[in-house]
């Protein structure tokens, strides 16, 4: 049986990729995903301006292929972060399939005899493990540190603030 695979258009490379925990924030079917076993990151010029790295690598281009490790949600919490333990870099001129979707699935034998490319013969390298805090995650902090944040959301000197606790 072979192993599905998603391929996503992106404008983020690979440190972009390493800072946010993987490759995100996809508006894509979980279940589906789930079932993938690597995920292809081919090169969007979309964002340039953002993400002006990966210069060499042509629009449509595939740059990256990990293999997936999990499914995580996104710190937006409405989205989805395709996480990798590991990733080769590659380059392989026009492997998206113009999609207008930027999430699209194959499978490993389509890929891999469409483009000439063995995964097995990759050069893989651990993909750094980052710990994605959520948006609705509710970190521990100080009373300064509560005064500061409400602050700047209130646009006014932290001294303006006063906290009182009941307990």
């Amino acid at each position: 049986m072979n192993d599905n695979v998603v391929m996503v258009f992106t404008s983020k490379p690979l440190e972009t990729m390493i800072n946010e925990g993987g490759s995100g924030y996809w508006s894509a079917n979980k279940k589906r995903l789930e079932k993938c076993s690597y995920v292809i990151a081919t090169k969007s010029n979309t964002l340039r301006e953002h993400f002006p790295s990966n210069t060499d690598i042509k629009q449509g281009a595939a740059f990256l292929v990990g293999k997936i490790s999990n499914i995580a949600g996104s710190p937006t919490g409405s989205r989805l972060v395709i996480q990798f333990s590991e990733y080769a870099e590659i380059n392989i001129p026009d492997a998206w399939t113009g999609n207008r979707n930027p999430v699209a699935y194959t499978d490993v034998t389509s890929f891999q005899n469409e483009h000439k490319v063995e995964f097995s013969g990759l050069e893989w390298k651990e993909f750094p493990e980052v710990d994605i805090k959520l948006e609705s995650e509710v970190l521990p902090l100080t009373i300064s540190e509560a005064k500061e944040g409400l602050a700047k959301t209130l646009d006014i000197d932290p001294s303006c603030i006063e906290i009182k606790i009941n307990a």
